[in-house]
Parts: structure tokens; C-alpha cells; sequence
């Protein structure tokens, strides 16, 4: 339970407390501090003296962007912009404007939005991406979510509130939320949501309440919802362990009461996301999913690269020596790592491992984290083993592990201090536990020193890291060796997680921009002319941000993509080169630069509508020399060509019918004879048409564009697109939404009297 401070003495019972004394008992609350650990360690942000916003550093729009403070990149991977924020702007926008964010038609020659899942486009949350600075809220907030689960998650447990303020501290700013904001950090902070609902279920099961499964639901379903299906399932393996390893010490019907509220949660839970599963299960029929679709069994960090589990910043700022390339030493840490542990914390946790105090639980927790750092880094035994559970061979295990693995640890280290403060450990048994992790650190640090001895940039930067690691082991073996004077010892003892924690998560913010503008005027200059029609880049304005601000971009950098327009892109557009990659800047597997792919294959840009081609200010178009291209925009930013013969949106293959576009989604036809209208989006299922009401087959062209058989005559043409079976989800949607509200009103009591006891190990706080 939490710790309570008693009231002063000079205070009755009874009677108001004077406000100096609440604000001296609010200064003595684990749970106030755990929020001020939280926010301080934003200070760089909240304040205004770094930017994080993706759209300065990652769009090709910003202008004279000032350097951070330390060298290197804010986060691990660009996808922060081009999918977490463009691709939810544009959902969030969708839905301001009462439209269900079911297509993007500014991606490719159009792509399924909410099923392509990084935007989260059914969450509830993006809509705070509709805002200029949405993504740092929003990242914000995910940290106080996590943060505050997991105390909460911990006072269950029964440990006192010092404890649970480290827990939640190391928890709400783990180092996915530090390094990854983008996608796979989105459904981070509903684990220890989850594992609270199962908490939370399983002590009210005991005594007949009503078992609030509704908590599960909700951790279930904002989960799915969040966007990126490998953390959700790695976080509800370990959701699921820990299930089973909670039902023993249930009697009979107790335990038929807990697994039927674990049952309804998630099953209400899977409701709520049926929409997205709807979705999502449609757009994979027709889906190329890159290496996504193949076995990442062997996918792995380098051996070198578990130096980051202790000290985070062992080889310098995010990219600080590898210039975002994977393929250097460091660059192949960065490209497969997702975050880290500390020196301290690891050593805490297996502390936490020691007492007897829910022994079953600590243990499982510890081989979780075992399993995952092994199967990360190669250890083909553990390979094997982990191959066995399905789906776990198409997780890229050691880029998305942490979530996972910081809960486990955050729960431990929060034992291990509790068990200190408490004297449950003996101070042996404690000084072996840190003298073990030391020993393995070490090991790591003489493995990172040796790989990193050709990068000379980093070798002061990883002196410090390490240095830093080993100072914080020194000072909690002093703590646990003499633990003289014992106030100090405590404050020490919980105060080293939190602030180290704080410490770690405020590096890459001291790498973003102090300062810089975008500049807009190419955007304004597209939206102004470019009408119904596309660009496509060869470098300017990065992919998918004509999503962000509206202007349909053929070029875009996404995973998945439509079988349809993978198969142009390697056959027409740019021979060779991965599909998901589709950036104008790669140099293809012929040898060919994508400028080179575009010279080439400049009619087929010309027939996908294509109208304007960006190009670097110094450089000059890769156009054939039969064709002119003109310049027409040239700013800091892009030049800007034309090209001379770019197809219609709309248009009549038979030339016999005047067509009157009306938005992207209709047109007004008036032909003299049958015709058949091209429609210069992709062909996929789920597009359906209608002529003056009445339902059309959809045909495609060559070029996987939609056609439309027509009458003579003036009709009216329209095309709609939803998943196939959206109405049903929806229709599930509302059921769950049902159910848990039902669980609200079911009688509070199933069973028993009502002077049955409460859970001898919690907290009652959520009862």
C-alpha cells in the first residue's frame, strides 16, 4: 500500500487542514513526484529551447535549422516524421472534417490509411496530431500513462509508495518513449495498464465483487488501436504470462471468476479494435509487406551492441558517428536496438529477484527478460525455443523487445528497493547481486571499447557513459554495504532510478534543433496549382508529407504498400529499388539513381498523373532529350519542373464525353456514345462505384488505375471506399462499448455478504 504520512500533531482530526500543511503532506507524496520526474525530464522541450517536431528536421522544409546542443539525432528513427506524424495529421484531419480516415489518396496513386496501422488513425489519441506540436503532447502524455499504471500497478502488489515512485519513474521514461517515438512506442504505455486490470481482477475475483474488466478492455483495445501490432503482441505475451502465473493460490471459484474477467476483457477489448482488425485484415490481402512477411528469426543487435543495456550511450548520441547509415558499427546498434536498460537498474532488478515476497512472479519476470535479451543477441538455443510460440519468428524481436522488458525491470528494481528499505534482503545476498551485474558490465564495456576503437568521435562520449554506469553501481553497493546514515541511504536508494532515469531520457532532446523555420512557400505553390494531380521528388519535400499538408505525392516511404503499386514501382517507376522505399534518393540494385529511373520511365510518371517533378535547387531535370521540361517554382527548398503531357485525373478512354471533376471522389460525365472513364486512383477491393445511383463493376488499366464502364448520356459518377466488412466492425465496436458499459452496472457484489474481506495486498484505490 502506499505510504501515508501521519497528520502533524498540531492538526485535529476532523477539522480542515490549513493549506500549508496540505502542501507539505502533497510534497511528501511518491505520487506527486513521480509527475515531477516526469515533466522535469521534458524540461528541454516544455520549455521551449530544443524542437522536437519532426516536420522542421525530417519534411526537406526546414530552413536554417539550428544544431542541438549534442551532436547526433533526437530519435533513432526518421519514421517519427514520415509515418507517426505525417500519416496521422492527415487521419486526424479526416476526421475534424467528419470523414472515417479509411483512404489516403496523397500516397502512391492512392493507399489504404487506417488498415496501413502506423498512423493509428482509429485511436482516440491522433487526434492530437492535428496540432503543430500534437506529437510532443501526445508523447507526453503516453510518458504519464505509463508512468502512473505503473505505480499504480505496483501499490496493488502491495509495495510501499517510495518503491512505486521508482517503478513508475523507470517506466514512464523507459527508453522506447526516449529513443523511438514514433509507431512501435505508441502502444507502450497501456502495458502496465493492462497488467493493473489483471491486478485489479484477479483481488476483486477473490472476494465476489464485480471485477472491473473493463480496465482490461480498454488496455487491450488502445493497444490495438495504437498502431503497431509487434509491441501490442510482445507486451500481451508478457500480459498473458503473467495471467498465468497469478491464477495459482485462487481457489475454485474464484479462479472460474478471474479467468471469465480476463476472457470478457480481452474479448471486449478485440471488440473495440475491431474496426482497425477489419481493416487491417483487408488491406493485407492486397499488401506487399516487405521483410515484414518473411522469418526475422535471425535478425539480432550486435554482440558488441549489449553494452547499451548498461550504459545507454555507450557509443554516443543517437547517430552520433555513423551519419544515420546502418552498416557502421554503431549504425548497426542504432538500426536494430530499441532502447535500453542502466547499469543500476539491472543490478536493482536482480535485487528485487531475491526476497520471497511474490517469489513465482519475480522469477518468471526475470526469465521473461532473460528469454528476450538472448533471443535479441543471437543465442540460437533461445532462437529455437522462442520460434515455437506463433508468430514470434515475424518479430523483430531486438527492435521491439524494451517495452517489454523495461516493465519487467521497472517491476523488479521497484522490489529490489522496496525489499532494501524494508531489510526483506540480507545485505550479502544484495552485494553478490551488484558485484554480478558489475561483473557482467565489464564484460560489455570492454566489448564496446574494443569495437568502438575506429570511431574517434565518439571515444569521449563513451568514456563518460561508462563511467556514469559504473558510478552509479559504486554508489548503490555503498548503500547496500553501509546504508549509514539510514535517511540518507533511503533517499539515495530511491532517488538514484528516478533521477538516472530523468538523466538518460533528456540526452537525444538535447540533439534536436534549438532553432529553424518551415518554409512553406512549395507547398503553397503545389496546392495552388497542382489541382487533382500528383508531384513526384527526387529529394525535396521527403515522402509521405504531402500527406501531411494535402498535395498528392506519388513517391512515399511506407510499410506495407499495395501490391499493386509495389509491382509499378519495380517495373516501371524505379526498376529494382525495395518499394517501401520509394523516396526518390535511393540508388537501385541495377546501379541506376532514381533520377536516372525517372528519365527512363518519364511516361509512365506522365500517365499516373504526375505534374510537377522536384528536384534540388542546383540540379538539373533527368528528363530523355525529347522531352522539355519547364521550370516553373524554384525556392530554398526545391526547383520545381513540369511536365508537358500529365494525365487527367478523370478522363474518357473513348474521347466521346465531356467530364466535369468534382473532387477526387466524382465527376460529372456527359458522352455521346458508351464509354469507359479512367480514374487515376489505385484499383483495390474495397472501392466501390456508383452511376447515378446504381452500383458499376470497377475494371483497372494496365496500370492498376480504376475504369468505369459508361452509358451515353449526363450521369453522375461517384466512388466511395471502406474495408470489406466495415459495417460489421463497427457493429462490434458498439457491442464491446456495450458490454464494458453493462459492467458498470451489474451489481457490485456476485457473490458472498457484503462483510467479505478485502484483498490483503492491495490498495483498494481502484475498487
Amino acid at each position: 500500500m502506499l505510504l501515508k504520512s501521519p497528520p502533524p500533531d498540531n492538526v485535529v482530526p476532523g477539522v480542515e487542514m490549513p493549506a500549508r500543511f496540505r502542501l507539505r503532506r502533497l510534497a511528501r507524496s511518491p505520487a506527486v513526484w513521480l509527475g515531477v520526474v516526469i515533466l522535469a525530464a521534458q524540461i528541454p522541450y516544455l520549455a521551449g529551447l530544443f524542437d522536437p517536431n519532426p516536420l522542421l528536421s525530417f519534411s526537406g522544409l526546414g530552413v536554417h535549422v539550428a544544431r542541438g546542443a549534442l551532436p547526433g539525432s533526437f530519435t533513432i528513427d526518421p519514421n517519427s516524421g514520415f509515418t507517426s506524424q505525417a500519416l496521422a495529421h492527415r487521419a486526424a484531419l479526416d476526421w475534424l472534417h467528419g470523414h472515417v480516415p479509411w483512404w489516403n489518396p496523397f500516397e502512391g496513386i492512392g493507399s489504404p490509411l487506417a488498415g496501413e496501422m502506423q498512423s493509428a488513425a482509429l485511436s482516440p489519441f491522433v487526434l492530437l496530431l492535428a496540432f503543430a506540436n500534437g506529437q510532443f503532447v501526445l508523447y507526453l502524455l503516453f510518458c504519464l500513462i505509463a508512468g502512473y499504471a505503473t505505480f499504480f500497478l505496483l501499490d496493488r502488489l502491495g509495495l510501499p509508495g517510495w518503491a512505486c515512485l521508482v517503478g513508475g519513474a523507470v517506466f514512464g521514461l523507459n527508453g522506447t518513449f526516449a529513443w523511438m517515438r514514433f509507431a512501435p512506442a505508441n502502444p507502450v504505455c497501456f502495458l502496465p495498464l493492462l497488467l493493473l486490470g489483471i491486478e485489479v481482477a484477479r483481488s476483486r475475483s477473490r472476494t465476489g465483487l464485480r471485477t472491473h474488466w473493463w480496465i482490461i478492455s480498454v488496455a487491450v483495445g488502445l493497444s490495438l488501436l495504437a498502431g503497431f501490432p509487434e509491441t501490442a503482441y510482445l507486451d500481451g505475451l508478457l500480459a498473458l504470462i503473467w495471467a498465468a502465473v497469478r491464477l495459482p493460490g485462487l481457489g475454485g471459484p474464484a479462479r472460474r471468476r478471474f479467468i471469465l474477467a480476463l476472457a470478457a476483457g480481452a474479448a471486449s477489448g478485440l471488440a473495440l479494435a475491431a474496426p482497425l482488425l477489419v481493416a487491417v485484415g483487408d488491406y493485407l490481402r492486397s499488401a506487399f509487406l516487405g521483410p515484414n512477411g518473411s522469418n526475422l528469426t535471425k535478425a539480432q543487435v550486435p554482440a558488441h551492441g549489449i553494452a547499451t543495456l548498461f550504459f545507454p550511450y555507450v557509443f554516443g548520441p543517437l547517430w552520433m558517428d555513423s551519419a544515420g547509415h546502418i552498416g557502421s558499427l554503431s549504425g548497426n546498434v542504432w538500426g536494430q536496438a530499441g532502447g535500453y536498460l542502466t547499469a543500476a537498474l539491472v543490478a536493482l532488478a536482480a535485487i528485487g529477484t531475491i526476497s520471497r515476497r511474490h517469489r513465482a512472479l519475480k522469477v518468471t519476470l526475470a526469465v521473461w527478460s532473460l528469454l528476450l535479451v538472448a533471443r535479441s543477441y543471437g543465442v540460437r538455443p533461445v532462437e529455437r525455443l522462442l520460434a515455437v510460440v506463433p508468430g514470434m519468428s515475424h518479430v523483430l524481436t531486438s527492435r521491439y523487445m524494451n517495452p517489454s522488458l523495461s516493465m519487467a525491470m521497472a517491476v523488479l528494481a521497484a522490489f529490489g528497493v522496496a525489499d532494501l528499505l524494508e531489510r526483506r534482503v540480507s545485505r550479502r545476498a544484495a552485494a553478490v547481486a551488484v558485484a554480478l551485474v558489475a561483473l557482467a558490465a565489464i564484460l560489455a564495456a570492454r566489448d564496446a571499447r574494443a569495437a568502438a576503437t575506429p570511431l574517434r568521435a565518439i571515444h569521449s562520449a563513451q568514456t563518460g557513459a561508462i563511467l556514469w554506469g559504473f558510478f552509479s553501481l559504486a554508489l548503490l553497493a555503498v548503500v547496500v554495504l553501509v546504508g549509514r546514515p539510514r535517511r540518507l541511504a533511503s533517499v539515495v536508494l530511491v532517488g538514484l532510478l528516478p533521477l538516472e532515469a530523468a538523466a538518460m531520457f533528456v540526452v537525444p532532446e538535447l540533439s534536436a534543433p534549438t532553432g529553424g523555420r518551415v518554409d512553406t512557400g512549395l507547398v503553397t505553390f503545389l496546392t495552388d496549382h497542382i489541382g487533382d494531380q500528383r508531384f513526384a521528388t527526387l529529394g525535396p519535400f521527403e515522402p509521405n508529407y504531402g500527406s501531411y499538408f494535402g498535395v498528392a505525392s506519388l513517391n512515399e516511404n511506407d510499410l506495407p504498400v499495395p501490391k499493386a503499386f509495389a509491382r509499378l514501382i519495380v517495373r516501371h517507376l524505379d526498376p529494382r529499388t525495395s518499394p517501401v522505399l520509394f523516396t526518390g534518393t535511393q540508388v537501385n540494385r541495377r546501379g541506376l539513381t532514381s533520377a536516372q529511373a525517372f528519365s527512363r520511365g518519364i511516361h509512365y510518371y506522365e500517365a499516373l498523373g504526375v505534374k510537377y517533378l522536384l528536384v534540388d535547387e542546383d540540379e538539373r531535370a533527368p528528363a530523355p532529350r525529347h522531352v522539355s521540361l519547364r521550370g516553373v517554382y524554384a525556392d530554398s527548398t526545391a526547383f520545381v519542373y513540369q511536365l508537358p503531357r500529365p494525365a487527367p485525373f478523370f478522363a474518357d478512354r473513348t474521347r466521346g464525353c465531356v467530364v466535369e471533376p468534382l473532387g477526387l471522389d466524382a465527376a460529372r460525365v456527359d458522352c455521346i456514345w458508351p464509354s469507359v472513364l479512367i480514374r487515376n486512383e489505385l484499383e483495390m477491393p474495397g472501392w466501390t462505384a456508383r452511376v447515378d445511383g446504381r452500383l458499376v463493376p470497377i475494371g483497372a488499366t494496365r496500370l492498376s488505375q480504376e475504369v468505369v464502364a459508361l452509358p451515353p448520356g449526363r450521369e453522375l459518377v461517384t466512388f466511395a471506399y471502406a474495408p470489406a466488412h466495415a459495417n460489421l466492425g463497427w457493429l462490434v465496436f458498439a457491442l464491446g462499448l456495450a458490454a464494458i458499459a453493462g459492467s458498470a452496472v451489474l451489481p457490485r457484489r456476485l457473490t458472498g455478504s457484503p462483510g467479505s474481506p478485502a484483498p490483503p495486498n492491495g490498495a483498494g484505490g481502484l475498487d
